[in-house]
C-alpha cells in the first residue's frame, strides 16, 4: 500500500445536478452506465413500467420475488473485469437486481440478488466479466410495486497485499492511514484458517498490520469507515518474525469488536518492545475507504521507523475549467510503490475516491502522473494516498 502524502487543494467547482436518464423496459433500450473508481449515483425509477418475462426480456428472474414492473440498464465491462453494482433506496426501500449477458434481445442471466446491499437493497459484485463485453442490469422492487432508487457502477480497487497475517503492513502512531477496502474479496478464516478469530464469526475482506511499541501505555486506536467494520488484534509478540512465524496458529485476540458500527476502537495495555498484529476486516462488503488513526485517549507511543516512504515527491498541481478538475504530480523516485489513491472530500473529514492509479513499483528517475476529476462540484478538497 502507498504511502499517504498530506497534500491538500481546495478550490471552487461548479456544482453538478445529480444524473438522471430515460428509463427502459427492455434491455435492448437501456441508458448506458460508466463505471467509475468512485460510486456517482444516477437517479432511477420504476414508476410507468411494466413486467415482462419473456425471453426478449430475459425471462423471469431466479431471485426476489419477481413479477413488479422492472427497468433495465447496460454497461460495457471495464479492463479489470470487475464491477460492483450497488443500489440505494428511494421510494423503493426493498429491491431485486439481476446481471445479464448474451444479445440485448435474448439476453441471460448470469446473477441475481435480493437484499445483499444497504438494508434490503440489491448489491451486484461481478467479477470474471470479460473486458469490452456489455452487459445488463435488470432492477424491480420485491414481490410488488414501483419506486424510486439510485445505482452507482464502481471499479473496484486493486486487490490488497495484505491478505495474510504472514505478510502484514507496518503501521504506527502519527502516520495515520487510510486505505479502500474489498467488496468481494476473500476471508480471513480462509487463508489463515488456523487462527481463533474470537469475537470475529466471519472475516471478509482482510487487511492485516503491524505496530512496534515505542513506549508503554493505553494502545487506543480508531477505525472509521462509512459502513460495518471490524478487527482483532494479537499479541504481545516479543518481535515482528515471532509474530509472523505464528502466523496461522494465533491463540484468542487480546481485543475484538464485531459490532455492527462504522466505527471501532482498539483499547489495550502496551509496553515498549511488544509487538502487535491488527486485523480489520470490512464487513459491509462495499468498496469504502477505512481509516486507522490514534484515538485522543492514546497515550501509547508506536515505532514510525518501520514505515518506510514509498515514494519522494517532487510537485503536486491542480487546475480548474468549468466544472473539470485536471491535476498532476511527479516522483523522482519509487520503491516498491503500487498505486496511487486520488480522494476528494466536501468538508475535509469524508472522502471518497476519484481515481485508482498504478505506482512505477521501483523506479530512481521522474515519473509524471495525471488524473481528471469530471465530477467535481462546490469547495473540494483532494489527497493522494
Amino acid at each position: 500500500m502507498s504511502t499517504k502524502f498530506n497534500i491538500i487543494l481546495m478550490f471552487f467547482a461548479i456544482g453538478l445536478q445529480a444524473t438522471f436518464f430515460a428509463q427502459s423496459n427492455n434491455p435492448c433500450g437501456a441508458p448506458v452506465l460508466t463505471p467509475g473508481a468512485s460510486c456517482v449515483n444516477t437517479a432511477g425509477t420504476t414508476v410507468g413500467a411494466s413486467f415482462q418475462s419473456n425471453g426478449a426480456n430475459g425471462g423471469t428472474p431466479s431471485c426476489a420475488s419477481p413479477g413488479a414492473p422492472d427497468v433495465w440498464y447496460q454497461f460495457v465491462a471495464p479492463a479489470g473485469g470487475a464491477v460492483n453494482i450497488q443500489l440505494s433506496a428511494g421510494t423503493m426501500t426493498d429491491s431485486g437486481m439481476g446481471l445479464y449477458n448474451g444479445p440485448c434481445g435474448s439476453p441471460t442471466e448470469i446473477s441475481c440478488d435480493d437484499d445483499s446491499g444497504t438494508g434490503l437493497m440489491s448489491q451486484i459484485n461481478a467479477t470474471g466479466l470479460t473486458p469490452g463485453v456489455t452487459y445488463f442490469i435488470r432492477i424491480w422492487q420485491f414481490s410488488s410495486g414501483t419506486g424510486t432508487f439510485s445505482i452507482c457502477l464502481q471499479i473496484p480497487p486493486p486487490p490488497p497485499t495484505n491478505v495474510n497475517c504472514a505478510i502484514p503492513n507496518p503501521i504506527c502512531s502519527g502516520s495515520p492511514i487510510n486505505f479502500t477496502a474489498q467488496a468481494n474479496g476473500t476471508t480471513a478464516s480462509g487463508v489463515n484458517p488456523g487462527n481463533n478469530y474470537g469475537c470475529l464469526f466471519t472475516s471478509p475482506n482482510p487487511s492485516w498490520y503491524y505496530l512496534q511499541i515505542a513506549t508503554g501505555g493505553n494502545l487506543v486506536i480508531d477505525i472509521t469507515a462509512g459502513a460495518d467494520v471490524d478487527y482483532a488484534i494479537w499479541g504481545p509478540f516479543p518481535n515482528l518474525p515471532n509474530a509472523v512465524a505464528n502466523c496461522n496458529s494465533y491463540g484468542a485476540p487480546t481485543d475484538c469488536s464485531y459490532s455492527p458500527s462504522p466505527t471501532e476502537q482498539v483499547n489495550i495495555p502496551v509496553l515498549a518492545g511488544q509487538t502487535y498484529v491488527l486485523l480489520v476486516t470490512n464487513f459491509a462488503g462495499v468498496v469504502q475507504t477505512i481509516d486507522i488513526n490514534d484515538a485522543v485517549a492514546n497515550t501509547a507511543v508506536t515505532d514510525c521507523s518501520i514505515v518506510p516512504l514509498s515514494i519522494n515527491l517532487s510537485s503536486f498541481t491542480a487546475t480548474r475549467t468549468n466544472g473539470l478538475v485536471e491535476f498532476s504530480w511527479v516522483t523522482l523516485s519509487e520503491s516498491n510503490n503500487d498505486y496511487f489513491i486520488v480522494e476528494r472530500s466536501y468538508d475535509g473529514v469524508s472522502w471518497s475516491v476519484v481515481n485508482y492509479v498504478d505506482g512505477a513499483g521501483n523506479s530512481s528517475s521522474p515519473k509524471l502522473y495525471n488524473v481528471e476529476d469530471r465530477n467535481a462540484k462546490k469547495i473540494q478538497k483532494y489527497i493522494i494516498v
